[in-house]
């Protein structure tokens, strides 16, 4: 759970307000990550404030180039950032996310 003086300083930073529903599902997100990133290792290392400073926040700074209804492409998205918090926050947004697996050949 997001501690209040953490909040706080992300909403006045990112000028955005974190509130029930919408920090539920940021918190879903969270622990998904958390337990896939132990099987896949999709983010490296996974605290709670890491994820909040270095992926959240880092995912929403491209929101002051959106409006919140343009149509949006997260190619390479292996953990979802930023493509799923962009959704959390413009549930209008026709996101369209996806992996490219680019494997050589020798």
């Amino acid at each position: 759970m997001l501690n209040k003086l953490l909040k706080k300083e992300i909403e006045k930073t990112l000028n955005i307000r974190i509130h029930g529903p919408l920090e539920n599902k940021i918190n879903i997100f969270y622990q998904e990550l958390k337990k896939w990133n132990k099987v896949v290792s999709l983010t490296g290392n996974l605290n709670e404030e890491i994820f909040w400073i270095k992926h959240f926040c880092d995912s929403l700074f491209a929101k002051d180039y959106l409006a919140g209804s343009e149509k949006v492409a997260d190619v390479g998205s292996g953990a979802g950032l930023p493509g799923i918090p962009l959704k959390l926050f413009y549930p209008d947004l026709d996101l369209k996310i996806g992996r490219v697996s680019c494997r050589e050949r020798v």
